[in-house]
């Protein structure tokens, strides 16, 4: 999408505009899980500094912070679908890639209705925090499902038990349904502080 979009395809510039805050925000917070990983996989060894990994839990926790953290995201993907047609494209290519699945389609399917459903929803809103406390799942939804759509078309390509793999986990990773968010009210969040301030 990165060439296609420098040499001014209209579509995969749209497309860049949606999918680049969605792969910072994945392999941000990825790498974070997968050193944290590593380290209790160590064990004790994982954890004091005679060895790499606490360094690298150190390091790697800029990642989210620098490239922006699921909030910031968030927000970005929210002004990005109003000044692209990225999601519309990104809709179509999981669409396609679900039609061509015959394992993984239905479940495309649903849940790319279940998040076409809640993002409709929440467009009509004028509550800006319960769009913001919904998307965030919803983004996360539609991430799962774009990189399944791009392993389903890996697959086509090239039938190896590698991506058969990667897409049994992703298909695994949805919650049971998609539902609008409702953020904490004001009198909420003090009573759960406790104190007087």
């Amino acid at each position: 999408a990165m060439d296609a979009a420098e040499t001014g395809e209209e579509d995969e510039q749209h497309l860049l505009r949606m999918i680049t805050p969605m792969a910072k925000w994945r392999t941000a917070e990825n790498a974070v899980y997968s050193v944290r990983e590593c380290m209790e996989l160590m064990g004790g060894n994982g954890y004091i500094e005679d060895f790499v990994m606490p360094k690298l839990l150190r390091d790697i926790n800029v990642l989210p912070i620098w490239e922006g953290s699921g909030n910031i995201i968030v927000l970005d993907m929210l002004r990005a679908t109003k000044k692209s047609r990225g999601l519309d494209i990104i809709f179509e290519m999981i669409q396609e890639a679900a039609d061509q699945s015959p394992d993984y389609g239905g479940l495309m399917v649903e849940k790319l209705t279940e998040t076409k459903t809640i993002w409709k929803d929440i467009s009509a809103l004028n509550n800006r925090d319960q769009i913001e406390a919904t998307s965030k799942p919803l983004f996360k939804q539609l991430i799962r499902l774009f990189q399944m759509s791009l392993l389903v078309e890996e697959k086509q390509l090239e039938d190896t038990k590698r991506f058969e793999i990667a897409l049994d986990y992703l298909a695994g990773t949805f919650e049971s349904a998609l539902s609008p968010h409702y953020p904490l009210e004001v009198d909420q969040i003090e009573t759960l502080i406790g104190w007087e301030y």
